[in-house]
């Protein structure tokens, strides 16, 4: 009820009524003493407050419905939830006078509610074939097809598109043993298997060995030495691990077994595409690695065997060439062949010989993992970023897809468009670009034919 108090011959109540409270509040007091020492008195009496109730009257369907008692209320306002979109509702009110009685009707007010926004979105995916510093403009048509304003807004988040294997995450490559890389006589002798024949699981890019070829790619002496071998990559990639085949002979006149030589010290370099040629050196690395046994013999008799590393800086490479080369190292220093991959199956491999660039027939195998290369900001962009859209009308966004800074490859994003269709909230929009650079292919003749 509050506090009541005594001042100088005046009586003050505070009384707080709930929101719900119907009809006349009439309170009942009683005091005793004067708070100042005084002999006890006694006062009594009551005190009214009125309150203010009013009876809501509803007609569903217009006014000449018929209305129907709603509900009462103590206050001034009230919020119907009981309605259907689309649909007309009448209301007046009265208001209840001395507890029980009502007052005249008060004016009609008729409302009708909004039936919720509905989106359509056209089209609902975009892909775009572009060359590079290009900027390309698509319309997008977002249509409001029902009787409520559409609240629109725009966000562009980073997807992959199509999901790769790895989810995009690094796959590490197993390390290689002194176990795993011992050898005998013995093991020529073993029936043929796959082990370390194929690239490891979550790989970005792969070109398997075949049983038939070969290339030297070798800085080791005696003369011929300063072979380098390239084998062009058409894969972006934030390359972090390198595996490699091949196997390991010395050459007098001829090839002769050399398989002596493990560990055994490596060259591998990253270059730019320069026109269908290694360019800019991006990355280098010479790394000491121990060779995994296929059990697998090349040309029928010599054993080839699979390297791996894991380089100690990472290189991104949208598109370009991997060098790999034995280095001389003592007191056996074999030759490196790296072993080829199946005709057709990738670019054909380059070989320097120390003057001239020469071609082969055939790619070489290797393996490459890590992780993609995630799009850059702004590649994809809307305008406007937010709007409204009428009830009934239509509403135009330009999707602008910009390739500036950007090597040849795939790239996706996922449009997010945020609205107030109750049924609808988020249409998500996938959009992609792929692009395309010129290449130039080199075919023998055009170099030296002397590619080993």
């Amino acid at each position: 009820m509050g506090l009541v108090h005594f001042i100088h011959g005046d009586f003050v109540v505070n009384v707080t009524i709930d929101e719900d409270f119907l009809g006349l509040l009439e309170i009942p007091f009683t005091i005793y003493g004067d708070g100042f020492g005084n002999p006890v008195h006694e006062v009594s009496g009551s005190a009214d407050v009125p309150t203010y109730e009013f009876n809501i009257y509803r007609s569903d369907g217009g006014q000449d419905n018929g209305f129907v008692y709603l509900t009462t209320v103590m206050g001034f306002s009230y919020v119907d939830l009981e309605l259907m979109n689309g649909q007309e509702y009448c209301y007046y009110v009265t208001q209840i006078v001395d507890g029980k009685a009502e007052s005249q009707e008060s004016n009609i007010m008729c409302a009708t509610p909004n039936l919720p926004p509905a989106i359509e979105v056209d089209p609902l995916s975009f892909y775009e074939v572009m060359n590079p510093e290009m900027l390309v403009t698509r319309p997008m048509t977002i249509k409001n097809t029902t009787g409520g304003p559409l609240d629109l807004a725009f966000d562009i988040i980073v997807g992959s598109e199509p999901p790769k294997d790895n989810g995009g995450h690094t796959k590490t490559f197993p390390k290689a043993t002194a176990q795993d890389a011992s050898i005998s006589a013995d093991h020529y002798n073993f029936v043929p298997t796959d082990a370390y024949m194929e690239c490891p699981e979550g790989g970005l890019f792969g070109l398997l060995p075949d049983m038939g070829t070969g290339a030297a790619t070798s800085d080791a002496a005696p003369a011929p030495s300063g072979y380098t071998c390239y084998q062009y990559i058409d894969a972006p990639g934030i390359f972090e691990t390198v595996g490699f085949w091949g196997i390991n002979l010395v050459y007098s006149g001829g090839w002769l077994g050399c398989d002596n030589e493990d560990p055994m010290p490596f060259a591998i370099g990253f270059y730019e595409d320069n026109a269908g040629e290694p360019g800019t050196l991006l990355y280098t690395e010479n790394v000491l690695l121990t060779r995994f046994d296929t059990e697998e013999l090349l040309f029928g008799a010599y054993p080839l065997y699979y390297w791996e590393t894991t380089l100690t800086s990472s290189v991104m490479m949208t598109n370009g060439w991997v060098s790999i080369q034995g280095l001389p190292s003592t007191p056996d220093d074999c030759w490196f062949l790296w072993k080829g991959a199946t005709a057709g199956t990738g670019e054909a491999y380059l070989q320097w010989d120390g003057s001239e660039l020469g071609v082969g027939a055939y790619p070489l195998a290797i393996c490459l993992g890590g992780s993609e290369i995630p799009p850059p900001e702004g590649f994809v962009y809307t305008t406007p970023e937010t709007g409204i859209v009428p009830p009934g009308e239509t509403f135009d966004v330009d999707v602008t897809f910009n390739s500036s800074g950007l090597g040849a490859g795939y790239y996706a994003d996922e449009l997010y468009i945020y609205s107030n269709d109750l049924n609808n909230p988020l249409v998500v929009v996938p959009v992609a670009i792929e692009i395309f650079q010129p290449s130039v292919s080199v075919e023998p003749g055009l170099h030296s034919n002397g590619a080993r």
